[in-house]
C-alpha cells in the first residue's frame, strides 16, 4: 500500500492521503549514519527499527502527518531527525534530534509547514 508521504508528493492533500491509506508499516530498519545527512532517511508511517549503531539515526519524511517509530534495539538509543529545513519540539532546524530509547518508541506529528512536535513513552 502506498504511504501518506508518497501520495501527497504525489500531489494529493494531507487529507485526501490519509482517507485512501490506512498507513504503511516500515520493519526490521536499520538506522545509519550520525547525522541528518546520513541517517536512514523513513519512508513508512510506522517504523520499526531493530538494529541501531550507537549515535545513528532515522530522518522523518518531508510530507506526512503522523509518523511512529519504535526502537526495538536492547542497548542503543535511536536518534530521530526532522525534515531538513524543519525542526522537532522547538530543538535547532535540521539537526536537533529526540532520542528513542532501547525497547521504546515516540509518535511525530506535523503540526505546521517546518515544525514537529513528539510525544514519547
Amino acid at each position: 500500500m502506498t504511504s501518506i508521504p508518497t501520495l501527497m508528493g504525489s500531489g494529493l492533500s494531507g487529507a485526501a492521503a490519509e482517507a485512501i491509506t490506512t498507513g504503511t508499516k516500515g520493519v526490521g530498519l536499520t538506522a545509519a549514519g550520525t547525522t541528518a545527512a546520513d541517517a536512514l532517511q523513513l519512508t513508512a508511517d510506522s517504523n520499526l527499527v531493530t538494529t541501531c549503531a550507537s549515535g545513528a539515526g532515522v530522518k522523518l519524511p518531508d510530507v506526512g502527518g503522523e509518523v511512529t517509530v519504535y526502537n526495538g534495539v536492547s542497548g542503543n538509543a535511536c536518534l530521530v531527525y526532522p525534515p531538513t529545513g524543519q525542526q522537532l519540539n522547538n530543538l535547532t532546524a535540521t539537526s536537533g534530534t529526540i532520542s528513542i530509547g532501547a525497547s521504546k518508541g515516540a509518535t511525530f506529528k506535523r503540526l505546521s509547514a517546518t515544525h514537529w512536535g513528539c510525544t514519547s513513552d
